[in-house]
């Protein structure tokens, strides 16, 4: 994780959003951008509705009173750092950085790259269940019983349960139909071609990706490497030699056979092409249809990164007379995470099995030992 945000920081501008914001969300189930805002109503709300907030503010000195310092205090710690945060810097505020909170961890990895702070808001979901439970008790225990409290109580459930309810349904109504993409054909029978496509008006990318398709214009909000790619299968853009357009190119083809593994065949492997007859010193590039990452690596050739972030397969004419060239990627920080993930996996497993065994031959120790008459 701390390599990944040394290479790609994704650094954001500073983003301020008003406490106002907040409150308008708790109490209305908005979810666009009425009032002026870092971000649309799904991500600022910790959604309410109207009846919890007149009971959390009528009741709020009996809160204040009643509820144990022991769970107060935490509460409003949580609750006041949340809010704190999801406003965001202080910049624009003139307030210094050392008296805003956010501004003073923003060089940290997740404070630096998150764009919508009123997130942060979403910690308030605790303190205002429990608030909120507790004031609506005490609401509910002055009203005498009868068609009053009957109609405050249905409110608040047809508040929750409706707001959530909207949620799920218009989304569900116009959502396409889901298919299921093969899993155990790609990858099975030799090297695969990935196609890349561009997103169709009103589709979303995850309607369109399989195994062996991607997006060419997908959600870029981010600070990743990414190649000039366009929608189309053909893996190797350019090939040049030292530099320089050839004539006649090599007749390489590139295929997946892995996501993890490009193969490069064909070309000089008979020498009959004419670019197979330059010296065995030149150097011939392949910019391929795939975004640059130092984990690529091929036998005999070095990798590196175009002016728009595309793979660079640099080898020798001699190098690629070979029967095909081999393009691999590994990381070697994924290949430890998996084997301590593994290693204290198998030592937790080891250690509890290790516990139930100790507790049984302890439980039937005691069983055995002759109980005392009284």
């Amino acid at each position: 994780m701390l390599q990944s945000q040394a290479f790609f920081p994704r650094l954001t501008a500073d983003r301020f959003t008003s406490a106002l914001s907040l409150v308008w969300f708790a109490i209305l189930p908005l979810r666009g951008k009425v009032l002026p805002a870092n971000g649309n109503g799904h991500e600022l709300s910790v959604y309410i509705g109207p009846i919890l907030v007149y009971c959390l503010w009528r009741y709020r000195y009996w809160l204040v009173a009643d509820v144990p310092a022991a769970l107060g205090r935490p509460l409003l710690v949580v609750s006041v750092a949340s809010i704190v945060l999801g406003m965001g810097s202080l910049k624009g505020l003139h307030v210094p950085t050392w008296l805003s909170p956010f501004d003073l961890l923003r060089p940290l990895p997740g404070f630096r790259s998150i764009g919508v702070t009123g997130r942060y808001w979403g910690f308030l979901a605790l303190p205002l269940s429990l608030t909120s439970a507790a004031a609506l008790w005490k609401f509910a225990s002055e009203l005498r019983p009868g068609w009053r409290m009957h109609v405050c109580l249905a409110s608040v459930l047809i508040f929750q349960l409706g707001f959530q309810a909207e949620t799920l349904i218009s989304q569900w109504l116009h959502s396409p139909p889901f298919s299921t993409a093969s899993l155990a054909t790609p990858f099975k029978h030799g090297p695969e071609t990935v196609e890349y496509v561009a997103i169709p008006g009103g589709y979303l990318q995850g309607q369109i990706l399989t195994p062996t398709r991607g997006v060419c214009d997908c959600y870029d909000m981010d600070d990743f490497t990414r190649a000039q790619n366009g929608p189309g299968s053909t893996l190797i853009a350019q090939v040049t030699a030292n530099g320089k357009a050839l004539i006649f190119a090599p007749s390489f083809d590139a295929q997946f056979v892995t996501w993890s593994h490009i193969r490069l065949h064909g070309g000089c492997a008979t020498g009959s092409e004419p670019a197979c007859a330059l010296s065995p010193s030149t150097r011939i590039q392949f910019t391929l249809s795939q975004a640059y990452h130092q984990g690529w690596s091929a036998s005999g050739c070095t990798t590196y990164a175009s002016a728009h972030g595309n793979l660079i397969l640099d080898c020798s004419a001699e190098n690629l007379r070979a029967a095909s060239v081999e393009v691999v990627f590994d990381d070697p920080s994924s290949d430890w995470g998996a084997r301590i993930s593994l290693t204290l996996w198998a030592a937790w497993l080891n250690a509890m099995a290790f516990l139930l065994v100790a507790c049984t031959s302890w439980r039937a120790t005691l069983n055995r030992l002759p109980r005392s008459l009284p």
